[in-house]
């Protein structure tokens, strides 16, 4: 299917940042938290992941007008990183481990109002490679 990028880099080391924007519905969500997936290349299935930052904004990130609901540059959210056994793989190398996937627990509480918001994040670890976000992908499907 060609479906060919591993991961998309969000290296603190770099300032790179990726992000999702998410629509709360009328009643506001109670947040305690985010979960972001994430890998190092070669990582082993021990979490080398050790920082999360992470941004929440009530419009586009760097747009005229947006404004920071919760979160900066500069704070570790992360409260653990574990082993989702799952791996990374491209659709021609589906048995490749060299790429496991942590999930990052960022534990916090938040009140969101309803309204259109996105989510930047940011994660650190211990190897040259990455880290890596990875992009949703189904098998047998090129979305």
């Amino acid at each position: 299917l060609g479906l060919t990028i591993y991961g998309f880099g969000h290296q603190l080391i770099a300032n790179f940042w990726v992000a999702d924007d998410f629509t709360v519905p009328a009643g506001g969500w109670n947040i305690g938290g985010y979960g972001f997936y994430a890998y190092q290349t070669g990582s082993g299935l021990t979490s080398t992941l050790t920082a999360v930052h992470l941004i929440i904004y009530d419009g586009v990130p760097g747009a005229g007008g947006t404004n920071i609901v919760f979160g900066d540059g500069a704070t570790n959210r992360l409260t653990s990183s574990s082993f989702t056994n799952i791996y990374r793989v491209v659709d021609n190398d589906l048995f490749n481990t060299a790429r496991p996937i942590m999930l990052n627990d960022c534990k916090f509480d938040l009140f969101l109002a309803p309204g259109a918001y996105w989510v930047a994040w940011q994660t650190d670890g211990t190897l040259l490679s990455g880290p890596w976000a990875p992009p949703i992908s189904i098998l047998g499907q090129a979305l």
